[in-house]
C-alpha cells in the first residue's frame, strides 16, 4: 500500500475539520501541519471548507485594527476582572 492509499484510508473528515483552528491559530507543530496539509489536500470538500476558513480569517485579520491599550487602561481592566472574580 502506498502513502498516498494509507493517507485515504485514515481520512476522517469531521476529525480533520476540528483542526483547522489549530492550524489557522498556530497552534501546531511543524510536523502536525504537515500532516494536517497532506490530508486535507486528499479530499475535496476538507480542502474546499479549510480554504474558506483561512480566507475567512485572512480577511477578518486584514480588516480589524488592532490598538494598544496604555498601561493605566489595561491595569484597570485587570482590577475589574479581579474584583468580578474576587480574587
Amino acid at each position: 500500500m502506498n502513502d498516498k492509499q494509507r493517507l485515504i484510508d485514515r481520512h476522517n473528515c469531521q476529525q480533520l475539520m476540528r483542526k483547522v483552528m489549530l492550524l489557522l491559530d498556530g497552534q501546531m507543530s511543524e510536523e502536525e501541519e504537515k500532516d494536517f496539509l497532506e490530508n486535507v489536500s486528499i479530499c475535496n470538500h476538507c480542502l474546499e471548507s479549510y480554504q474558506i476558513e483561512k480566507n475567512f480569517k485572512d480577511y477578518i485579520c486584514n480588516k480589524v485594527e488592532r490598538k494598544k491599550l496604555s498601561e493605566e487602561a489595561l491595569l484597570n481592566m485587570r482590577n475589574q476582572i479581579k474584583n468580578k472574580l474576587g480574587v
